[in-house]
């Protein structure tokens, strides 16, 4: 019973990609299929398209990549959540170092949740299904 009230939670659920090696579509892929077969996701790869996906249309969660094509950046992109939708799950993903990382965010009081690459897919599985749950 429990097992049906979860499926029920993260049916039709979608999640927005921002990641501009397309190479990890696959892995992704099969982590979302693992979660939920349900689960739908829209992979774009600059910020600025996914600026224009999360204005015309609804998320549950969005995991992007730090370095992206574009102008922007994957910590542009979660600014812009923080301003528009602040409730919305956000997932960083990068081969930068952890340390790396948290010197270029730097000042802010709040920082995305991060997951350096390569990840684990186990990993990334239990943060992606735990933020889905929560959404």
């Amino acid at each position: 019973m429990l097992e049906t009230k979860k499926e029920h939670v993260l049916n039709h659920q979608k999640v927005l990609v921002v990641e501009d090696d397309e190479t990890l579509e696959i892995v992704m892929d099969r982590i979302f299929q693992s979660i939920d077969s349900s689960i739908t996701y829209k992979w774009v790869i600059t910020a600025e398209k996914a600026i224009a996906e999360l204005q015309t249309a609804h998320y549950d969660l969005v995991v992007a990549d730090f370095s992206l094509q574009g102008k922007g950046t994957g910590l542009d992109l979660w600014e812009f959540c923080q301003e528009r939708f602040p409730e919305k799950p956000f997932v960083m993903i990068s081969s930068l170092g952890i340390d790396q990382f948290f010197k270029l965010v730097g000042d802010y009081r709040i920082s995305p949740l991060f997951l350096p690459k390569p990840f684990y897919t186990g990993e990334c599985r239990q943060v992606v299904g735990h933020l889905l749950e929560q959404a």
